[in-house]
């Protein structure tokens, strides 16, 4: 809050300009959206790795801003301090601890007074931020239902997820992510110099076999730990790299044997694995927080318990079961709520919106 506050100060007096901190505006809107929200409702605050996040992204963001308007062992020190701020450990005790309620009181008071002139921008940083979580989660469900592994391989997180079980479960298999890669970036050149010179460095790199001299001087050929592709296929590629009849589809064969291989690990291991189940509750964390920033959105108060595996609904079901507990005339409406997401607590509002398709449900 202090690096938001040094950069409005320096913004007033035009040391920075408008477009100096057009970067700041959504990540520190979003954040402090987000620090009112927790900070009303401390005891319903469990999403400490997205507020986290969020921290550490308007310090990323606020960094290069202030780059030489701050004295430089302050610049040194605010990726550690930001780091801190963002850590779970910290945010799980200024958030919950009861012997900061005072100073936890004088921040969210702080906040409002700042903010005030700004509610509907942060409202417009708030929507752009939900977009984004929702495709990110909407992302990472497709890839996730997927019966073969290329999807997963395109995005990097799921692509690294999927390496590094790979050489942890079969490490002599290893090779086979890169080369799939490196193959699929071949296949787009168009330059027939660049193919010719890249043909032979992924031939070299993944497939030839090495050959070392013996005692009495004589080659011995042996297969080297590299990309386990049949012998003729490795064959037809040497031969047609030899012959410089290079296309683009000169690895497609090999490709193919190494993604039945690498489909056969994914639909069988790897998803009884911990870092598939790792990408499971990262889906499971995106989802919680879009509901809370939904609800926040309608003007909602809400109490979100998540515990693992608790009161969820089955994957398939889309339906949402809700218990009204007390309605009062003219006053708000409390519900308890299963939902997908989890056990959710609604108090409804009298000026309860609905803004566009970005704020309903999931179906």
């Amino acid at each position: 809050m202090k690096l938001i506050v040094k950069g409005a100060v320096l913004a007033q007096d035009g040391t920075l300009t408008v477009v100096d901190v057009d970067p700041v505006r959504s990540p520190a809107l979003v954040l402090v959206d987000t620090l009112v929200t927790t900070l009303e409702n401390p005891a319903s605050s469990r999403d400490f790795d997205g507020l986290g996040d969020l921290i550490q992204q308007c310090s990323n963001a606020l960094t290069p801003v202030l780059a030489g308007k701050m004295k430089a062992k302050n610049a040194n020190r605010l990726p550690i301090v930001a780091s801190y701020l963002a850590s779970e450990e910290f945010l799980q005790k200024f958030i919950h601890d009861p012997m900061l309620s005072v100073e936890r009181e004088a921040v969210l008071q702080s906040i409002r007074t700042m903010m005030s002139p700004f509610q509907q921008e942060m409202r417009e940083a708030k929507k752009f931020h939900l977009t984004r979580l929702v495709a990110r989660r909407d992302r990472l469900r497709y890839t996730m239902s997927s019966a073969t592994v290329q999807p997963f391989l395109l995005a990097e997180n799921t692509r690294n997820a999927f390496q590094a079980w790979v050489m942890e479960a079969h490490p002599g298999d290893g090779r086979l992510v890169p080369f799939i890669l490196s193959c699929q970036d071949f296949a787009r050149i168009s330059a027939r110099n660049l193919l010719r010179d890249r043909a032979r460095r992924i031939y070299s790199k993944f497939l030839e076999k090495r050959s070392t001299d013996d005692a009495s001087g004589r080659a011995i050929s042996f297969p080297s730990a590299r990309v386990d592709v049949s012998s003729p296929a490795v064959q037809r590629i040497a031969d047609a790299i030899d012959a410089d009849q290079i296309g683009r589809d000169l690895f497609a064969e090999a490709v193919d044997e190494a993604l039945e291989k690498l489909n056969d690990m994914y639909n069988g291991e790897f998803k009884t694995s911990s870092h598939y189940q790792k990408l499971v509750q990262e889906v499971e964390g995106i989802s919680a927080r879009i509901h809370v920033q939904r609800t926040g959105m309608r003007g909602r108060s809400a109490v979100t318990v998540r515990e693992a595996g608790a009161l969820k609904l089955p994957s398939e079901s889309k339906s949402e079961e809700e218990v009204v507990l007390n309605s009062v005339e003219n006053g708000p409406t409390v519900a308890l709520a299963v939902t997908e997401d989890g056990l959710v607590l609604n108090i409804e509002d009298e000026d309860d919106f609905n803004d566009d398709d970005l704020l309903a449900d999931d179906e």
